[in-house]
């Protein structure tokens, strides 16, 4: 039985390129199934965003305003670099509003550049402080309360998938 802290994303990338040439129809029931059984905790992870912005400035229909994000499933996304380590990636996606993603991550990278930024950082860290080196202050900490399950899920969709192919060829 494999599990999906196992898989090497871009063996799995050649495999799953591998399995479409082979049986196409086995890849996309893969990947139907990932996402149809992934998709409540992506939409789980959305509600448990905060309906508005907890800065009082973020509640606008700007650029930087805020907007409550909704849950989506991407498998096997791009081989860039930086999600050349993903296979399975749960995604929250605010739109064109960047005001979710500023609260998110605000102070991960810097102390802030200037004293209303590190005004907003100090205030965002007194409600919800970041949870370590990675990930932010909302999503991230909800999506490892789910990290198990979400993994159990995978590895189940991916050895059921593996057994249908072993018995096809």
């Amino acid at each position: 039985m494999l599990t999906i802290e196992e898989i090497d994303p871009k063996a799995f990338r050649k495999a799953l390129a591998a399995l479409n040439e082979i049986e196409p129809e086995s890849r996309k029931k893969l990947e139907q199934e990932l996402k149809s059984s992934l998709n409540s905790y992506a939409s789980r992870l959305a509600d448990r965003m905060p309906e508005i912005s907890p800065l009082r400035g973020m509640n606008h229909s700007f650029d930087t305003g805020y907007n409550k994000p909704k849950g989506k499933v991407s498998f096997t996304p791009g081989s860039s670099r930086k999600t050349a380590g993903r296979v399975l990636a749960i995604q929250l996606d605010a739109g064109r509003q960047r005001g979710f993603y500023i609260m998110e991550l605000a102070g991960t990278r810097s102390k802030g550049q200037t004293r209303a930024g590190r005004t907003m950082i100090e205030r965002l860290n007194r409600d919800k402080p970041l949870t370590g080196k990675r990930g932010g202050r909302y999503a991230w900490r909800e999506f490892l309360k789910m990290f198990g399950d979400v993994q159990r899920i995978a590895d189940k969709a991916i050895n059921e998938a593996l057994a249908r192919l072993e018995k096809t060829l």
